[in-house]
């Protein structure tokens, strides 16, 4: 049932759309965009489409556009040529990050486009517009995503990641478009974009900058690829493994836990909290990425996307989750517990096991398997010095763990309680050498 606030809204919107007008939050909700306003949000009622600028062609549409409607502002200047996309074709969702503020509009325009003015993204942040000529492709790929491929290039001589949402191939001239993003892909990227605007902290990877045509999104680049990949090259090379001492793998899921307490602060849950999502930078610095199944939580259950075994990946999701229920904070913290067994074990969960198989002993309330005697301990990973340290904190971390893997939600810890926990592990760890 809404509220009587809600139910206001909604006949409000109507009111202003049969007057020709459309309110920020009709469209957020044609779009299935939430910006977490609440029922007391006031919209203030936009021009019909097309107002003022030069509409795209029928059934298209472009990032700058939604943005424009949406009163967003990437930062692209009165000249900006925006690309038009077609509805048609595939395409894939951005895993974008927040960039410092900045001012003054991007340079730059793509071929065949529509002008487009700027529109507001917040007052506080805004994101320039760069071709794809711009970027110097370093001819290999980064990583994909669950949609999407990220490349290594370089903008302005700095080394940057750029993940581009449509299909690549070879052109005349160098590498182009070979798809374009549906309306609903474009509206995931929109809906990024917006929650990005309200996240900006040392432990989430920052966006840069995006182009239109194709649409991508530069990122700042984590040299060091994911946590995954840290830890699976660490099991290959003594010399990775030296590297990822317990203060140092401690410190790296403080820096996981930060970003994610910085989201959940701004009642935003992560939603696929994963260590492929956790990027690691030259200093070894954790950074949260890859935001496509993010959703604002305030407002109850109409405002929190219910995550389908469609677009879930069951070797990190809550069980809850994997019955059908939405993600929350508390999954988040599921999910976590999960990739502090990573740091510990070095191992990829539920490795060799179906995910239909995985799913089935969630739902039992089975766990992958935690060390629990002096000998288990002692085949874990890492150096003798490490071997040696970790049984004198080994059962706190454990405790952190099991904690997070509780059966009710409720029970399972805030992420400020498990920051908490885990600087206290390490505080004792560093006694104890």
């Amino acid at each position: 049932m809404r509220s009587p606030a809600q139910q206001a809204q909604q006949a409000g919107a109507a009111e202003a759309a049969a007057a020709g007008t459309e309110s920020i939050g009709g469209i957020a909700a044609k779009l299935g965009l939430d910006f977490g306003f609440g029922s007391q949000a006031t919209d203030s009622a936009l021009p019909p489409a097309g107002a003022g600028t030069q509409a795209a062609a029928p059934g298209t549409e472009s990032i700058s556009g939604i943005a424009e409607k949406l009163g967003l502002d990437f930062g692209l200047g009165s000249q900006t040529t925006d690309s038009a996309l077609s509805h048609a074709g595939s395409g894939g969702r951005v895993a974008a990050e927040q960039h410092a503020s900045s001012s003054g509009p991007g340079g730059g325009s793509s071929s065949g486009g529509v002008p487009a003015p700027a529109a507001s993204f917040t007052a506080e942040t805004s994101c320039g517009i760069v071709r794809w000529t711009d970027l110097q492709l370093q001819g290999s790929a980064a990583g994909a995503g669950s949609f999407g491929t990220v490349l290594l290039a370089t903008l302005e001589e700095t080394p940057v990641a750029a993940k581009v949402l449509v299909p690549l191939r070879q052109g005349p001239s160098g590498i182009e478009a070979a798809g374009s993003l549906t309306e609903r892909q474009l509206a995931k990227v929109q809906r990024e974009c917006s929650l990005l605007a309200s996240v900006r902290h040392p432990n989430i990877v920052q966006i840069l900058s995006v182009c239109e045509d194709p649409p991508t999104i530069i990122m700042e680049y984590c040299s060091k690829g994911s946590l995954l990949d840290v830890l699976q090259e660490a099991r290959k090379s003594p010399r990775q493994a030296a590297l990822l001492s317990w203060q140092r793998r401690l410190g790296m899921a403080l820096d996981a836990a930060r970003g994610i307490l910085h989201m959940h602060n701004r009642g935003i849950a992560h939603r696929d909290l994963k260590s492929p999502n956790l990027l690691v930078d030259a200093g070894m610095r954790v950074k949260v990425a890859d935001f496509g199944f993010c959703k604002a939580l305030d407002g109850g259950g109409d405002n929190v996307m219910s995550t389908t075994l469609d677009n879930v990946n069951p070797k990190w999701q809550a069980p809850e989750v994997l019955f059908g229920q939405p993600a929350t904070t508390a999954s988040d913290a599921y999910a976590m517990g999960v990739c502090l067994w990573e740091l510990m074990t070095w191992s990829i969960p539920w490795s060799g096991v179906v995910p239909a198989r995985i799913i089935g002993l969630k739902m039992n309330g089975m766990h992958l398997e935690l060390p629990s005697t002096p000998e288990s301990l002692a085949q874990l990973p890492g150096t003798d010095k490490d071997r040696a340290a970790f049984p004198r904190v080994a059962p706190q971390y454990i405790r952190v763990i099991q904690q997070c893997w509780a059966a009710s939600e409720a029970d399972r810890p805030a992420f400020a309680t498990i920051i908490q926990q885990l600087t206290e592990i390490q505080k004792a760890l560093s006694a104890a050498a």
